[in-house]
């Protein structure tokens, strides 16, 4: 190639352009079928000499143990690192949030698939079972509804179809939370509320006349 003349390299290029026009399928294939023997390959490898492999890649660590840490300080505090690391996490997520989402629930949740959730969901008409509002399936950093259940079966962060009570507002589950899930109290709480904002309220009417007492 390198012996050829300009036109004939360019014609040269053109075609293999054309080729990879017309091939463009059958091309990427064939490169992913190299991919995916090249990755078999390594993890035959490596399965095959796995001690051997962590003992060396320990070993490493342990001999440039304050370098390693040195250089991953200095990559994490460069703001241009900082923000690009940011980017990829953000990219990642929205790309994989579903997913991430739906095994975190498995996990907490004694294995409840999105599907569960959505008819509960449904069930409740998109509203908190405790309050009776609309909640928004689409608030994220906590704010969502939660799975709120008897703490006593699974507690506090787990749960399963024995004890879960239905679907709530963030706000709405802590305070049965902090209720001890004691409808009770929650009475006891919502009488006291309810005599206090009434007191409030006679106090804040007789605030103009006690101004106009003074006045004169």
């Amino acid at each position: 190639m390198a012996d050829l003349d300009p036109e004939k390299r360019e014609r040269r290029a053109a075609a293999n352009r054309r080729y990879r026009a017309r091939n463009r399928d059958a091309i990427r294939a064939r490169e992913a079928l190299k991919s995916d023997q090249r990755r078999a390959t390594k993890r035959a490898y490596y399965l095959k000499n796995r001690e051997v492999i962590n003992e060396k890649t320990a070993q490493y660590y342990r001999d440039n143990r304050d370098h390693l840490l040195e250089a991953q300080r200095a990559y994490r505090q460069d703001p241009v690192n900082r923000e690009r690391q940011k980017a990829r996490a953000a990219a990642w997520y929205e790309q994989n949030g579903n997913k991430v989402r739906a095994d975190v629930m498995a996990r907490f949740h004694d294995g409840m698939r999105p599907e569960q959730w959505a008819a509960m969901w449904i069930e409740q008409d998109g509203n908190c079972y405790l309050c009776g509002e609309p909640m928004d399936a689409g608030e994220k950093n906590g704010r969502g509804p939660h799975i709120e259940h008897d703490h006593s079966c699974c507690g506090p962060r787990k749960s399963c179809s024995t004890c879960r009570r239905g679907l709530a507002h963030a706000d709405c589950n802590a305070a049965i939370g902090y209720a001890r899930d004691d409808p009770a109290r929650l009475r006891r709480m919502a009488d006291a509320l309810e005599a206090a904002q009434k007191a409030f309220a006679e106090r804040r009417a007789s605030v103009p006349q006690q101004a106009e007492l003074f006045a004169s």
